[in-house]
Formats: C-alpha cells, sequence, structure tokens
C-alpha cells in the first residue's frame, strides 16, 4: 500500500489504483441566518455528516468494475474482504483495458505510417510519370527539329538556294541539347 499527497492506493500488475473511505453527507433543512437572507443566499439544506461510511476505489473508469461501497443493510466493515478483491480485480483490468489502448494506438500508428507512405509513393509515382512525359515531349521536339533541318538540307541540296551552314548545325545542336536519350554533359 503507499500513501501520497494523490491518495491511498495499491499497486497491481504496475497499475496504481486509489481507494479512499470517506462519511457519506446527507441533506439536513435549515433555516437560513439574517445575514445569508441580506446577502441573497438561501441554502435552503446543510450537509451533515451522516454516519454512513463510503469505501471507493478513486482511480479513472474502467468498465465492469464496482466502484462504491456504502454503509446499508450491511456494514462497510462486512464487505471490506470483497472491497480489496475488487481493488485487485480493478487493477488487471485496468491493465488489460491498458494493453488494448497501447495496442490500439500502435494499430492506428502503423495505419497512419502507411498511409504517409502510400501518399509518398503516389507523389513519386506522379513525379516520375511526369518527367517521363517531359522526357517524351522532349524526343518529339527534338525528333521533329531534326527532319526539319532534314527537309531544310534536302530542299538546299535540290535547289538554286542556299543555308547557312552554321546555321544549320545549330538547329541540329539544339535538338540534341532536348532529346533525353542524348547523353548531356555535365556542364550543360
Amino acid at each position: 500500500m503507499l500513501i501520497s499527497d494523490s491518495g491511498t492506493s495499491i499497486m497491481v500488475e504496475g497499475i496504481q489504483v486509489f481507494f479512499g473511505i470517506s462519511e457519506d453527507l446527507m441533506a439536513a433543512p435549515r433555516e437560513p441566518t439574517k445575514r445569508e437572507r441580506s446577502m441573497g443566499r438561501v441554502d435552503a439544506y446543510s450537509y451533515v455528516p451522516s454516519g454512513n461510511l463510503l469505501l471507493s476505489i478513486n482511480s479513472p473508469e474502467v468498465a465492469g468494475v464496482r466502484k462504491n461501497w456504502r454503509d446499508a443493510k450491511k456494514r462497510i466493515e462486512s464487505t471490506l474482504a470483497n472491497f480489496i478483491v475488487k481493488l485487485i480485480d480493478y487493477g488487471f483490468l485496468a491493465k488489460k483495458q491498458e494493453e488494448e489502448r497501447q495496442e490500439q494506438e500502435r494499430k492506428w500508428e502503423e495505419a497512419r505510417r502507411l498511409r504517409i507512405e502510400q501518399a509518398e509513393q503516389e507523389r513519386l509515382e506522379k513525379e516520375r510519370f511526369s518527367q517521363l512525359m517531359s522526357f517524351i515531349q522532349n524526343w518529339q521536339q527534338s525528333e521533329l527539329i531534326r527532319q526539319f533541318a532534314d527537309a531544310v538540307e534536302k530542299k538546299v541540296l535540290n535547289s538554286e538556294l542556299s543555308v547557312d551552314e552554321e546555321w544549320l548545325a545549330w538547329v541540329r545542336k539544339q535538338a540534341d541539347r532536348l532529346d533525353p536519350l542524348i547523353p548531356k554533359a555535365k556542364s550543360d
């Protein structure tokens, strides 16, 4: 048994179970004083000790465990053994509920981690697809530029027209620059 500022308790399976004993109060009719009436405060009852004791488990709720024993037809002294058994039951049930809560929390955390992981995979997949589409567009544009350069060169060969060879080289270089299938120098 432990006694501290928080109250009296026992340890059951590592769970601290607080309990206490007190006296029930009962409402007794009373006549307010002249001073109370003048202040507008009128309490029709005062609360006085009833002579009936109350044993209670003062820890957070645990489903299925009785928490209070009062003097009634049976005096509280005759229920002490039952109360002690219920304190121990309470400790075991509280431990079980705490383990279940921790397991549920672990499952929620795992589900959260999986959702985050899935969202990251989806983001990466979209990014990769976007990059693929960019590569395809650049490849198509580079092919179109090469076809254009070939058409200009063919037109010049079959006619009296002339073309600036430097410009044609620049056009082909632009096609190579756009083409994702051509390795780029690190300075590009």
